[in-house]
This record gives structure tokens, C-alpha cells and sequence, in this order.
């Protein structure tokens, strides 16, 4: 068996051959030797065969797979429920798209490793389809059908699934009904950020990282069209200097912004107008309160409460700031309610949005499109903030699963697979030479990268809109694009701040209970 796995490992490994210096086929192999690549850019130096045994064992022990390379489940399927996802999370064996060549490479691995049969049924599961798919998912495993041994789903749907007590906690060994629990959360490929932020008490229900190929695409960014900063006297090269030196405040970007945007026909302002700052929709409007090192929901010593930040100064400042520039100066574009990319078009200087966006918009435009991390509050504050929209996967296993050792074996190893083969694709190909037209903007990703974060109170929308609570997601977006709240921010966040504490404290029932 063992050297029938090796055979196949190395011929999954020929499939991405001339793409980039791939993984190792066993864990074994990763051991021997003597330094391991490292996607951040460091240098990782291990043991080799020849050490002295009194040397220090320097192996980074986070990057190597702990799963049993003898685990053997005799080619059982492997049922796994998903959804339509916006960049494909498992391999489409019909596509020459470099990452679906990952991803087929990756599932193949899984497979082989652990000699099983991956199997996913795919269903609408996009933002207006969350509560249909949680639905299909409850009524399965609230009564045992033991349909799904894995579910991919929207980042906000294993939220709900969490209250209906459907999953099961992957921090807690036991899950496995006294089987192996093979997850390892301290393992790199699950970021702390992400593990901070669907950990409460102790207990996870789903898991995001290099798993879910979904998640680089979805950070938000400033773009910026090179030649138009030419016109207005704005050096790109000066910008990129600004961002590494941490001057790349909200100030200094409206600063800069300030006369440039015209009322074009002279009608008032419309989306056919010049914006110095545009945005596709009122979404890229949180990434200005989260950029700015503001929060909404916290988690003290295992209780979630709302974060002081929400009606901090830091909070109303940048709210009254961002209003003037959308209302009074018409730095920023109010999206709402026509959604449109201005960028693509030259019809605005900055536009604020996603990875994914920016690739769309590089692919559309023969200008040079740059691009910086959200700004700071202030040049004191570290790091850059980068808001991870929410059109990202996380993964969770039901509580009826058949073999939750399995389940847990499966999806330890795609975390690892998808770290060696799916995100150099995506980091080093798509990301920093795609849709990065330069090395300063190639640079400036690993920055943004870097930066990377959520909020619990974002992951957990559909469970404050099911108590009739203003999401505290949507509170500053819409409060900042509606005209008639100037200076309304703290009696907005008051207004709601009584249905989010109770929707905190259900939450904390649960997770203390």
C-alpha cells in the first residue's frame, strides 16, 4: 500500500509540474529535509539527516501534515455538501484554469492519502440562498440521514448551522466518539485571525484558511489607475513609499483626493460623473471602519460583547469623515443604488473593492492598475487593515457524520494539500503576477495579505437578522450613505445596540452552556 500511495503521489505531483515547486509526497520526506519554503517568504531551517543529536531540533513543526500516511478508509465516498461558490473550491477536471489544476491536484492527493472517494453535491448557496442551504443542511442532520461527511459553505451559513447545534466542535478531541481527532488548529494553514473569529469558549464549529481557495480573492483593496494619477500630479511611486513608511492614513488619501472629483454634466451627481474615490456597492464602505481599527463584536475571556470601538471617538471620527467626503465634498462616490465599477471606465482615480474585482478590472482596462492596502487611522496604528469580505468558504462537520474520524482525517489534509499546491497558485501566480502589474503592487499584496481579518459579528449576520437586530455589519454602511444622518452615528448604534446584546447573549448561552 505504501508504495502504491508513493507512486500515485508523485504522479499527482507531475500534474502540476512547471507551475511551481510543489509538496512533497509523504510526510516523511517533508522531515528529511533540510529547509522548507515558506509561502510568507521565510526561510524555515530544519534538522538534517547528518546533526548532532545535541542540536536543537529547529523543524517548523506547524507546516508538517500530522495525519497518519497509514490511514486506509478502502476507497469509501466521501460526501461532501457545497455550494456555488465565486471561485470554484474543488477541482473541475474540464478547466485549464491554473487554480482548478490546483485544486484537481490537491483533491487528488486527498484522495490517494487517505484512499478515499471525494464526492460533492453543490447547491445555491450565495448570499440570498444562505437560510434555503442552512435549511437542507438542519433538516439533514437534525434527522440523521447521514447525508454529508463535510460541509463547504458561505462564511456566513456554519454560524446558523452553530445555534442549531448541528456541528461539531473540532477543538474538542472527543467529537470522534473516542476516534482520532486528526484537526490541528495550530497548524499554519488555519489563521489565527480566522480561528480567533469562530472560536468562542473554547469551542470551533468550522474552520477557513488555505482550504478554501476562496479566501485571497475576497481581501479588500484600494485600487488606482497609474496613468490617471499622472494627470493629477500624484506619483504612484510616492504612494507605494508612503504605504511603507506607515503614512497611509484615511487623511492623507482624502488629502490627496481633495478637487479632483467634477459633477461632469452639471446635473448633480450621478454615477456619470468623476469620483476621486468610487465603489462598486455600499460593501467596500466597511472596510473604511474596519481599516481603521474599529470592531463590533468582541470575545472577553470567552463572552462575546460589543466592542467599546463601536461608539468610540476613533469610530465617530471616521464616520463623520467618511460622510462629509461621500455628502458634502463628493470625494467618494455614494454607490447607492447604482452599482458599478467606475474604474474600468476612467470615470473615477481610486476605486475601493476586492482582489477579485481588481483581477476583473485589470482584465477589462489597458491602463496600469495599482494597488495599496485599506488606510490607517493614524501612522501609529499596525498593521494595514484588510477587510475579508464575506463571499468566502468555511468548512464544518455535522454532528451525524459517519465517521467523524474520517471526517477530520479529510479535512486536516486538505488544509495541508491546499497550503502546498492550491495557495502558491493563487498567491504567487494570480495574485502577485496577474493581477499585480507591477513589483511595487506585487509587494503591496503581501501587505494587504498580511493584514487580513474579520469580525465575529460579521460572520454571525443571519443569526442578529433572525432576532430582528440591525446587523452590526450593515450599521455603518448604511448610516454613512444615507444623507440624513449626519452626525447620527452614536444615536444609530444606540438605537440597535439593545437586539445585538441580546443576540450576544443567546450566543453566549450556547457556547457557555
Amino acid at each position: 500500500i505504501m508504495l502504491k500511495r508513493i507512486i500515485t503521489l508523485l504522479l499527482v505531483l507531475l500534474m502540476l509540474a512547471g507551475t511551481l515547486s510543489l509538496f512533497s509526497c509523504k510526510k516523511t520526506e517533508k522531515e528529511n529535509d533540510t529547509t522548507a519554503d515558506r509561502n510568507d517568504g521565510s526561510d524555515v531551517v530544519e534538522s538534517s539527516d547528518n546533526s548532532d543529536e545535541s542540536e536543537v531540533d529547529t523543524t517548523d513543526y506547524s507546516i508538517l501534515l500530522d495525519v497518519p500516511d497509514e490511514l486506509d478508509y478502502a476507497e469509501r465516498e466521501f460526501v461532501i455538501l457545497s455550494y456555488d461558490s465565486s471561485v470554484n473550491e474543488f477541482g473541475d477536471n474540464q478547466s485549464k484554469n491554473v487554480v482548478d489544476k490546483a485544486l484537481v491536484s490537491r483533491d487528488s492527493y486527498i484522495e490517494q492519502y487517505l484512499n478515499v472517494k471525494l464526492k460533492v453535491l453543490t447547491e445555491k448557496g450565495q448570499f440570498n440562498q444562505v437560510n434555503d442551504f442552512s435549511q437542507k443542511a438542519i433538516t439533514s442532520i437534525s434527522t440523521g440521514q447521514q447525508a454529508y461527511d463535510m460541509i463547504c459553505a458561505y462564511s456566513m451559513v456554519p454560524s446558523i448551522l452553530t445555534l442549531q447545534n448541528v456541528l461539531c466542535d473540532v477543538a474538542d478531541d472527543s467529537f470522534a466518539n473516542d476516534s482520532e481527532n486528526y484537526i490541528d488548529l495550530s497548524k499554519i494553514w488555519w489563521p489565527q485571525y480566522l480561528i480567533e473569529n469562530v472560536t468562542v469558549n473554547g469551542k470551533t464549529y468550522s474552520v477557513s484558511g488555505d482550504a478554501a481557495a476562496t479566501l485571497m480573492y475576497n481581501l479588500m483593496l484600494v485600487m488606482f489607475d497609474a496613468n490617471m494619477l499622472e494627470k493629477y500630479d500624484i506619483d504612484a511611486k510616492e504612494l507605494y513609499n508612503i504605504v511603507d513608511n506607515g503614512s497611509w492614513t484615511l487623511e492623507y488619501m482624502l488629502d490627496i483626493s481633495k478637487g479632483i472629483s467634477e459633477d461632469i454634466g452639471g446635473n448633480g451627481w450621478d454615477v456619470d460623473d468623476f469620483y476621486a474615490i468610487s465603489a462598486e456597492s455600499a460593501i467596500p464602505f466597511s472596510g473604511f471602519y474596519f481599516g481603521t481599527g474599529n470592531r463590533l463584536v468582541e470575545n472577553e475571556g470567552g463572552r462575546l460583547v460589543v466592542s467599546d470601538t463601536i461608539q468610540s471617538e476613533r469610530a465617530i471620527e471616521v464616520f463623520e469623515t467618511i460622510f462629509e467626503a461621500v455628502h458634502e465634498t463628493h470625494i467618494i462616490r455614494n454607490s447607492e443604488p447604482d452599482h458599478r465599477i467606475l474604474i474600468s471606465s476612467g470615470n473615477c482615480l481610486f476605486e475601493i473593492g476586492t482582489a477579485q474585482q481588481l483581477g476583473s478590472v485589470v482584465a477589462q482596462t489597458e491602463s496600469t492598475i495599482g494597488m495599496l492596502p485599506f488606510p490607517k487611522y493614524s501612522e501609529g496604528d499596525t498593521p494595514y487593515y484588510s477587510l475579508l469580505q464575506n463571499t468566502h468558504s468555511h468548512f464544518c462537520i455535522p454532528t451525524d457524520v459517519k465517521d467523524p474520524s474520517c471526517s477530520s482525517a479529510v479535512l486536516e489534509t486538505m488544509g495541508y494539500a491546499s497550503y502546498e499546491t492550491v495557495t502558491p497558485v493563487i498567491y504567487e501566480v494570480v495574485m502577485k503576477k496577474r493581477y499585480a502589474q507591477d513589483v511595487d503592487s506585487s509587494r503591496m499584496f503581501d501587505i494587504i495579505r498580511a493584514g487580513a481579518m474579520t469580525d465575529i459579528g460579521i460572520l454571525n449576520y443571519f443569526n442578529f437578522v433572525a432576532n430582528g437586530a440591525k446587523n452590526p455589519l450593515s450599521i455603518f454602511r448604511e448610516t454613512v450613505l444615507d444623507e440624513a444622518k449626519d452626525g447620527a452615528w452614536v444615536s444609530t448604534v444606540a438605537g440597535f445596540e439593545g437586539k445585538i446584546k441580546a443576540t450576544l447573549n443567546e450566543m453566549n448561552a450556547f457556547y457557555l452552556g
